[in-house]
C-alpha cells in the first residue's frame, strides 16, 4: 500500500516531548509536511514489492558489523556480504565512550570492541552503493557534541562539493533510538544547526518502541508525529496483529515503519504477515558466503 512519508519541519527544539496525558508532546515545532510518495519512492530506491499490494519493502542488515573484533576488515566483508545480497539498509550501532572520548565507535554496546565510525564508512563498495545508513545511537545523549561528531563523519565523505556519498537525493541516513526525550531530543536540535541544513533533507529521524500494550504504543505514535519522527519501530514480539494496528496509525500520520528483528526462526511467517504492510523489516543474518543469504530468500518471499 502507498504509505506517505514524512519531509520534516521544525521551528524550535529546545523543548523535549512530553508524555503527560492531554498535554501537546512538542508545542514548538511546526506540524510535518507530506510527501505524496512513499519511503522509497522518495529517494528512487528499488526494492522489493510485494505483487499483491504493490507495497514496497526495504530489507535492513541487523548489526551489520563485526561486534567483537577490532578489525575493520572484518566489519567490511560483512557489509560487503550484505550489499551483495541487495540489502536496502546496513545497521550499524553507535557508543561514544566517556573515558578519552575522541569520536564516535561502532559497537553494539560499551563492553564489546568498538571501531571507529569513520573506519566501518570507508569502504569503497559502501560509498558506491545506493544502500541506506541506519544509525542507533545508544544511551541517553544529551551532549550536542556527540551528534555534531556523527554528522561530521557522515559528510567527510564527499563525492563532489556539495554532494555527500551518504547524504544526498538518492540516498538517506536514519538516526535512531530508544531514548526519545533525550537523544532525539538532541539530534532533532542538532540538525537544524545552520552548518546540517545542506543534509537536514536527507536525515530520518526514527523512535524506536519497546515491547507494550496496543494502547501505549499508539499514544507513543503519536508522540513521535508531534515530535517531528519520519519513521517508527516496533519489536516483532509485539504481535502481528498489533503492529497491523500500529502501522495503519502510523501510516494516517505519515510516518514510515520498521519492524526488528526477523531471522531464520521467524521470518516465513512474519512476511506472509506484514509484506503487504511495513516499510521495511531488520533482519539478521550469519552472512555465510557460501550459502544462500537470508536476505536472499526474504526477497523472494516478499515478490510470491
Amino acid at each position: 500500500m502507498l504509505k506517505y512519508f514524512i519531509i520534516i519541519g521544525l521551528a524550535c527544539f529546545g523543548v523535549g516531548c512530553n508524555s503527560n496525558d492531554n498535554v501537546e508532546y512538542c508545542p514548538d515545532i511546526e506540524p510535518n509536511q507530506l510527501s505524496t510518495k512513499s519511503l522509497w519512492q522518495q529517494f528512487n530506491v528499488t526494492v522489493p514489492i510485494s505483487p499483491i499490494s504493490e507495497n514496497l519493502i526495504g530489507i535492513a542488515c541487523h548489526n551489520c558489523y563485526a561486534n567483537q573484533s577490532i578489525d575493520i576488515l572484518d566489519s567490511h566483508l560483512r557489509i560487503e556480504l550484505a550489499i551483495q545480497s541487495q540489502v536496502n539498509a546496513i545497521e550499524l550501532d553507535v557508543v561514544f565512550p566517556d573515558e578519552n572520548y575522541s569520536q564516535p565507535m561502532v559497537s553494539h554496546d560499551l563492553t564489546s570492541s568498538y571501531v571507529p565510525l569513520i573506519d566501518v564508512l570507508n569502504n569503497a563498495l559502501l560509498q558506491q552503493s545506493r544502500t541506506m545508513i541506519f544509525i542507533e545511537l545508544k544511551g541517553k545523549i544529551v551532549k550536542e557534541q556527540y551528534i555534531r561528531d556523527v554528522l561530521d563523519v557522515l559528510k567527510h565523505y564527499e563525492t563532489s562539493s556539495p554532494q555527500y556519498d551518504y547524504l544526498n537525493p538518492n540516498r538517506f541516513v536514519a538516526i535512531r533510538s530508544f531514548e526519545h526525550d533525550t537523544t532525539l531530543v538532541t539530534a532533532r536540535k542538532v540538525i537544524t544547526e545552520v552548518e546540517y541544513l545542506g543534509v537536514q533533507p536527507f536525515i530520518k529521524l526514527s523512535r524506536l518502541h519497546y515491547v507494550k500494550k496496543l494502547k501505549t504504543l499508539k499514544a507513543e505514535v503519536e508522540q513521535a508525529y508531534e515530535c517531528g519522527m519520519s519513521m517508527v519501530e516496533f519489536d516483532y514480539r509485539i504481535g502481528s496483529n498489533d503492529i497491523k494496528a500500529l502501522n495503519s496509525y502510523a501510516e494516517t500520520m505519515g510516518m514510515a515503519v520498521n519492524v526488528f528483528t526477523l531471522d531464520e526462526s521467524n521470518y516465513r511467517e512474519a512476511i506472509q504477515e506484514l509484506k503487504d504492510e511495513v516499510d521495511v523489516i531488520t533482519v539478521t543474518d550469519t552472512l555465510n558466503s557460501e550459502n544462500n543469504s537470508l536476505f536472499e530468500r526474504l526477497r523472494l518471499l516478499i515478490s510470491e
